[in-house]
């Protein structure tokens, strides 16, 4: 029964969004499939008997038609359309990688898939940028985004009646922090979106997001209900305002009640963090190269970190197997150094001009933007989410907000 479900949940989603596109069809087709994709495709490695990954190619497909709408799009509009901050930030983090190669020992394979998969990324970061030209587009990306987030929500908890014992939700996704991470995308749209029945959606995902027990996520979402009670404080009863804050402090002393311990597997990302400075010690300027952390790292593991008595660290740091960072934030630090510090310092000046624009343009864009923009980094903070186009998306979407704004007063 489970295994139909699981197998049963991306053809319901996929014929929502035929649905969907049937009503709703301002988007750029590819602009709206890619985001299905990320959210259904991408990491489903399902392949009903077949002897590949079914929804993994359908993903690259999409992926390689949209590169060649890119392609033909810039052919079409000339490369002048490339002036923009977006493609300066992306090409920043490019250079920064390329400049990571020298004179490190690197991992020749994983260099090179690390290389193609943020080209890839930037490839429908921009195109998204181009294609999503009016606000009509943008909500409407909105509305499919929260109405798949609801559906996966949904399928959560009846995957866990039907296993009739408390565990670990992750419906076809690999690991239940991705499906937590896909469903708060969705749940930081909705917290500002207006939208019927909003109570109970919000609800749903949130009971959804409970049973993946991702913590880093849940720390995410307490953030952005803190957020939603600022941005709504005048509308809040003082009463149930502070009782409200009171109830999320008490929810946030059990989580942290329940952070794994010393010994715990999920707390070794303390010593990886230490193993990263190390790392970015070694090699301040460029870094030890992008994508080299996983292959290289045993290098880095000095006296102090072993000190720290982290067995996973220790016990592949002698049979040299593969560990992640286990946090954005750190593999740049450790693999492209200070250049990699310096795109971040740039990222950060750049998107506060953005934001001051923003929140006199539209107040609830804005809050929609940093709250994906906080929810994501949360995440990246545990985990490794760099690699994913939405991640880059996210991380623009102010820029594609404004860019939106200006391309409506320049017609003015």
């Amino acid at each position: 029964m489970l295994n139909i479900l699981m197998g049963g949940v991306p053809l319901v989603i996929i014929a929502y969004f035929c649905y969907f596109r049937k009503e709703h069809n301002s988007n750029n087709i590819l602009v709206v499939l890619i985001f299905m994709s990320y959210m259904v495709f991408a990491t489903n490695y399902q392949n009903y008997g077949l002897n590949f990954d079914l929804f993994r190619y359908m993903h690259k497909f999409i992926g390689i038609i949209l590169s060649l709408s890119l392609i033909y799009y810039l052919f079409q509009n000339g490369l002048k359309v490339l002036n923009n901050p977006i493609t300066f930030l992306l090409l920043f983090f490019l250079g920064s990688i390329f400049l990571s190669y020298i004179n490190n020992d690197i991992y020749l394979s994983h260099y090179i898939h690390y290389v193609r998969n943020f080209i890839f990324i930037s490839i429908i970061t921009l195109y998204a940028f181009f294609k999503i030209r009016t606000n009509k587009d943008l909500d409407e990306l909105f509305h499919l985004i929260v109405n798949i987030t609801l559906i996966l929500s949904f399928f959560v908890i009846v995957e866990l009646i039907i296993r009739g014992n408390i565990t670990r939700a992750f419906l076809f996704y690999p690991n239940p922090n991705y499906l937590a991470l896909t469903l708060m995308f969705g749940f930081s749209i909705l917290l500002f979106l207006d939208t019927k029945f909003k109570s109970f959606k919000v609800g749903l995902v949130l009971l959804a997001i409970y049973f993946t027990e991702s913590r880093a996520v849940e720390v995410g979402v307490l953030i952005l209900i803190l957020i939603y009670i600022f941005k709504n404080r005048t509308l809040i009863n003082s009463k149930f305002l502070i009782l409200g804050c009171i109830l999320l402090v008490i929810i946030g002393s059990i989580y942290f009640d329940k952070l794994p311990s010393k010994h715990d597997i999920r707390s070794v990302r303390i010593g990886l963090a230490q193993v990263s400075i190390n790392a970015f010690n070694e090699n301040m300027i460029n870094g030890i190269g992008y994508g080299q952390f996983r292959t290289n790292f045993y290098k880095y593991v000095d006296d102090d970190v072993i000190a720290l008595n982290y067995q996973l660290i220790n016990t592949r740091a002698v049979t040299k197997e593969e560990v992640m960072t286990h946090s954005d934030l750190w593999k740049i630090v450790a693999e492209l150094g200070l250049f990699g510090i310096a795109f971040l310092l740039f990222y950060f000046y750049k998107l506060y001009f953005e934001l001051k624009k923003l929140i006199l343009y539209n107040r609830d864009y804005f809050y929609i933007s940093i709250s994906l923009i906080i929810g994501s980094l949360t995440f990246s903070m545990v985990h490794n989410n760099i690699t994913s186009f939405v991640f880059w998306f996210i991380l623009f979407l102010p820029f594609i907000m404004n860019g939106i704004y200006n391309k409506e007063r320049s017609k003015i």
